[in-house]
């Protein structure tokens, strides 16, 4: 099976699960109609508008508003992922010095708006959702606070894992095709045969880095320059494609759960759908930042990556439409599935956004620690904006 049948796959499979699992929570409360959560059941008598009660459609629920809201976040999620990839493809702006260095520091922009999406928006909601007060059972109560951790770490060791069994596997290709050369040629010579005459490239930058070259030695239009016609070896591909697999995966695990939150909105909605506008751009820029990076076609780009991101948000927006007579956000399966869905893409993105970007970008890349001072400072600003736009957007979404 071909890396991009993979990514179909995985990109398949994840709004999938996050909708079978919401499908069983709208049945248990469509069998529960009325009745609301077992914390609502033992106080209905003397407490008839218990907050844990199914409280049914509000009247003030404009269906014409949330069908358009499909379209909009639609729209916008296309511009952020596309945008990034049609700047960061397009030859004629990697002659300009300037669009190339907007680019790059949208890539660290990006690394940032994941970092953030993983921190404050998805495992504070994980949080949120088993501290509820509508949850009831011992376990619940007397370790709510501790489920969003152990949750999030085991889907990050989940996706480690399967990141080392893709590499293995990828790695024992290489290796094989190695083994097939004639035993006389050296390492070297199968290097070159795969990277072609910039095979000498790579090694040579790294050995500068690490021989005693003195840091912060590039110029600006060599850094930038550099990182356009970046050139890579078997191995740092392969990983940038898994890597880059990984995290969409998780993107768009949580992304159904972003339309299912706007589709039962009523009076708030306005303000959750500016907030997830702007939620859903920047995280498009850092999703399209790094799909612009693998070495795949440009078609592939777009229509075998790229174009999963825009649809899965409308598709959880069109699910919950269709649930909002049966789907109660306050009965304990619905609180349970969200929160174990935002923990785990919480424990996902933090895997991805430390491992698989910010220490492959920053820490442990050699030419990074050749960047001028001042363009170093420069990416920094860019990452910490990143952040911090995610964070205000946290406040509403």
């Amino acid at each position: 099976m071909s890396m991009l049948s993979k990514l179909s796959l995985v990109n398949g499979v994840m709004p999938m699960l996050a909708v079978v699992l919401f499908l069983l929570a709208g049945n248990a409360q469509a069998q529960a109609a009325g009745q609301g959560s077992p914390a609502a059941l033992t106080n209905s008598s003397s407490n008839a508008t218990d907050a844990c009660a199914a409280a049914g459609i509000d009247s003030t629920y404009d269906l014409g508003l949330h069908i358009g809201g499909i379209f909009i976040i639609m729209a916008v999620s296309s511009l952020g992922v596309m945008s990034a990839i049609f700047l960061s493809t397009n030859k004629q702006f990697g002659r300009n010095l300037n669009i190339l260095s907007a680019i790059q520091l949208l890539k660290y922009f990006g690394c940032g708006v994941v970092v953030s999406t993983a921190w404050i928006h998805l495992l504070a909601d994980g949080y949120s959702q088993f501290l509820n007060p509508c949850l009831v059972g011992d376990a619940l109560i007397n370790y709510g606070a501790n489920f969003p951790g152990w949750i999030a770490l085991g889907a990050a060791l989940i996706v480690q894992l399967a990141e080392y069994g893709a590499m293995s596997k990828k790695y024992a290709a290489l290796e094989m095709k190695q083994n097939q050369l004639p035993k006389s040629a050296p390492s070297s010579d199968y290097e070159n045969g795969v990277l072609g005459d910039k095979g000498e490239a790579v090694k040579q930058d790294f050995s500068e880095t690490t021989n005693g070259s003195p840091v912060n030695d590039m110029t600006l239009q060599e850094a930038v320059g550099h990182f356009h016609e970046e050139v890579l070896t078997p191995r740092e591909e392969a990983a940038r494609n898994i890597g880059t697999i990984l995290l969409e995966a998780g993107v768009i695990f949580h992304s159904v759960i972003i339309g299912l939150a706007l589709a039962i909105a009523t009076d708030e909605w306005h303000t959750l759908i500016v907030a997830i506008v702007f939620h859903q751009f920047f995280e498009g820029l850092a999703l399209g930042t790094r799909i612009a990076e693998t070495k795949y076609s440009v078609v592939t780009k777009y229509l075998g990556m790229a174009i999963w991101y825009p649809l899965t948000t409308p598709f959880g927006i069109a699910l919950g439409i269709g649930l909002r007579y049966t789907y109660n956000p306050n009965s304990q399966t619905a609180i349970i599935v969200q929160g174990v869905l935002d923990s785990a893409a919480g424990g996902i993105l933090m895997y991805n956004g430390y491992v698989e970007l910010v220490a492959v970008e920053m820490n442990h890349n050699p030419r990074f620690h050749r960047y001028p001072a001042m363009w170093k400072f420069w990416i920094y600003a860019a990452f910490i904006l990143g952040l911090a736009s995610m964070s205000i957007v946290g406040l509403w979404a």
